[in-house]
């Protein structure tokens, strides 16, 4: 694995937001700074061990927050186009790392032996928990349903929620999804990248991906939801795919 890894940039703290779950909320930059915005990483706690969703690179102090609350011991990546932390995690911990199933690993992480997250796997970093894979993507996009309340989903770029503009450059703001919005489905960028040339809308998808039982999302974009998620994204399904159709 390389020796130069992403330098960590600005992070809030860890915040506990369920028994032995952590949200830090860090920043992405693209373009030479021009696009910036937000971007979650999870945290879970099972046996004194952690699992890291959607890594996110910390600063010293973080990092000492981080071993505050156990040993590293695995890494996550749920979705296609994020992971540009992961080579940093791998290197500095050395821990299981996990790939949804068909995901082309980069040569470079190749020598980390990732695993693949089959869909309805109950992985044993969290043997209560179960994977959801997107069918009809181009690339492999995961979620992960924790039985936490009434069922927690932990997902990637395919839902977003937002409360608020803030974090993101005047650039980001018109890439969100539908502005400031609850539990909505990705925007049309990223369904324009993961849908097949010639193949289906990726609707059925997130219907099924409603069909799990949840009421929570943590996504890596956006605010934490832990009540009433399923609903919004309900609604967002319906009224993105309503416009697409009437425009037919």
């Amino acid at each position: 694995m390389p020796g130069v890894f992403p330098r960590a940039l600005p992070h809030g703290p860890l915040v506990e937001i369920l028994p032995d779950l952590f949200v830090v909320t860090g920043t992405m930059r693209l373009a030479l700074g021009a696009i910036a915005f937000p971007r979650n990483m999870t945290i879970l706690r099972h046996q004194g061990e952690l699992t890291l969703f959607n890594s996110v690179r910390l600063t010293s102090d973080g990092e000492k927050a981080l071993a505050a609350l156990g040993e590293v011991r695995h890494v996550v990546r749920l979705g296609a186009f994020h992971g540009i932390d992961d080579a940093y995690y791998l290197d500095r911990y050395r821990p299981t790392f996990w790939l949804p199933d068909k995901t082309k690993v980069p040569s470079h992480l190749e020598a980390s032996a990732p695993h693949s997250l089959p869909h309805g796997m109950r992985p044993p970093f969290a043997p209560d928990c179960e994977v959801f894979l997107f069918q009809d993507t181009r690339l492999p996009e995961a979620a992960v349903r924790l039985p936490r309340g009434n069922g927690l989903l932990l997902v990637c770029d395919s839902v977003g929620n937002f409360r608020s503009t803030d974090g993101f450059s005047a650039l980001a703001r018109l890439l969100m999804p539908s502005g400031v919005a609850p539990c909505t489905v990705a925007s049309s960028t990223w369904r324009r990248q993961m849908q097949k040339r010639g193949g289906p809308s990726l609707r059925a998808d997130f219907e099924r991906l409603l069909a799990l039982e949840f009421e929570g999302i943590v996504p890596a974009h956006g605010d934490v939801m832990l009540a009433g998620a399923k609903d919004a994204l309900s609604r967002s399904i319906a009224q993105l795919w309503n416009r697409e159709t009437v425009r037919a």
